[in-house]
């Protein structure tokens, strides 16, 4: 059964949805003009120096880093990826191999060394302790960036938050603004706005069943909630009455098997293969839903590999490629690839120097994956930053990259194509202003 707690959170954000019916753009068809955003977030903070590896001459300074300890990947073992014909300049670890046809395809792109900035900044004005995020290196603080993109006109909500509220918030039967994977930043800001629901499993509470029996036992449970006889009770009964409503609407849609959708992910088992099943459910039923934007939020854990790297990354990779790749041949098979767009944060990278216990420690600037058939694939974008431990591009001398790119110039980029408009990426994207290139470009 669902704690009470998530569970009160989950009917809150249900329940209030269903009253905003009015808003006009609830009315609007889901097709033609619709969007969707899928953030799949990469939680611990994944190592991107072995998910993206440089060839040719640059592969020498990422090997001395890393051979030695056992850590460094092979240059014929890597997914070697030219760039529009060109001869490949940089390698996917090798689990990530799925992802290699929609990179020829040109469906899929991969941005450089990007994480949490204020503002600008290079090595020198890093050592001088220039304006940057605060608790850098930390776990939860960097999450906290990634997912709200701190600033004055964040006030404590999520980025997702706030795109969906400039983007047009849901209609009448769900949120525009759904996570997988619990009550997350991304989501928070009013919460009558956003919508947890569960990777596996129903929507709702123990008992709420089709068959004679459970029916009688709701049917009491909501007149119970109905005649309090307060004005407290009879809220929290409507949005009860609300909730159970809406779990009756998306119980079906969560665990529909249209060929669709069901056939890309019929070997995968993994936690975010399902998440990203759901998704791409949600997405199939995105007429009867009635939203024009959707905005996702799935993750996966255990990017922390502080030891055992080598074999926990491959793992983690291998479901995340694979997971992706069942995703986009979904939203093919639906005919929407072209407006659905998935792309990947984390907490931070990992340093280039290798720990004594085989992995790596906490550190900064980031590689990520930008997928879909809007996305101005077959290239990458952002500067590479030099592999060398106490190089231009180190913020000290194990290799954590001070980012080129920042996360917000990436946030708005996204949702440019989203359909925000120029003074709405201001508030989507609070420090954007402080940053030259607006639009990163990787987005038709």
């Amino acid at each position: 059964m669902i704690q009470r707690r998530e569970w009160l959170q989950q009917a809150g954000a249900a329940g209030a949805m269903l009253a905003l019916g009015q808003q006009a753009n609830a009315q609007q068809a889901a097709t033609g003009d619709y969007k969707a955003l899928v953030c799949v977030f990469l939680f611990g903070g994944n190592d991107a120096n072995n998910m993206v590896v440089p060839l040719g001459d640059a592969y020498a300074d990422y090997s001395k880093a890393r051979s030695a300890s056992g850590l460094a990947i092979a240059q014929d073992q890597l997914v070697a990826l030219a760039e529009e014909g060109g001869a490949p300049r940089h390698g996917l670890h090798p689990a990530l191999r799925p992802l290699e046809p929609l990179w020829a395809k040109q469906r899929l792109a991969m941005l450089f060394n990007t994480g949490p900035l204020v503002e600008p900044i290079n090595r020198a004005g890093y050592l001088k302790a220039a304006a940057r995020p605060d608790n850098l290196f930390s776990h939860a603080d960097q999450q906290e960036f990634a997912q709200a993109l701190a600033g004055s006109n964040s006030a404590g909500t999520g980025w997702g938050f706030r795109l969906a509220r400039e983007a047009g918030f849901g209609g009448p039967r769900l949120p525009s603004l759904v996570s997988f994977s619990g009550n997350q930043r991304f989501l928070q800001g009013d919460v009558r706005q956003s919508l947890v629901l569960p990777a596996r499993g129903n929507f709702g509470i123990a008992g709420n069943g089709t068959d004679p029996i459970a029916t009688a036992r709701m049917a009491a449970f909501r007149t119970m909630w109905a005649g309090t006889g307060s004005a407290i009770g009879t809220q929290a009964g409507a949005i009860v009455d609300s909730a159970l409503s809406a779990a009756s609407f998306v119980n079906p849609i969560l665990n529909a098997t249209s060929p669709q959708t069901t056939e890309p992910f019929a070997a995968l088992k993994s936690d975010i293969s399902q998440q990203l099943l759901r998704v791409a459910r949600l997405i199939e039923a995105r007429d009867a839903i009635g939203n024009p934007r959707q905005v996702f939020f799935v993750s996966m854990g255990g990017y922390d590999t502080h030891v055992n790297q080598r074999a926990d990354q491959e793992r983690l990779l291998g479901e995340l490629g694979a997971a992706l790749k069942a995703f986009h041949d979904a939203t093919e098979a639906l005919g929407v690839a072209d407006h659905v767009t998935a792309f990947t944060m984390s907490d931070f990278a990992r340093t280039l120097k290798v720990n004594t216990g085989g992995g790596t420690d906490h550190g900064w600037g980031s590689h990520h994956l930008i997928m879909g058939g809007a996305v101005r694939g077959q290239r990458s974008y952002g500067v590479f930053p030099t592999l060398v431990a106490g190089g231009p591009d180190d913020a000290g001398n194990e290799g954590r990259w001070i980012p080129t790119t920042a996360y917000d110039q990436y946030v708005a980029t996204l949702a440019r194509w989203f359909g925000v408009g120029t003074d709405g990426l201001r508030e989507v994207a609070p420090n954007l202003a402080r940053f030259k290139t607006t639009d990163l470009g990787f987005l038709a």
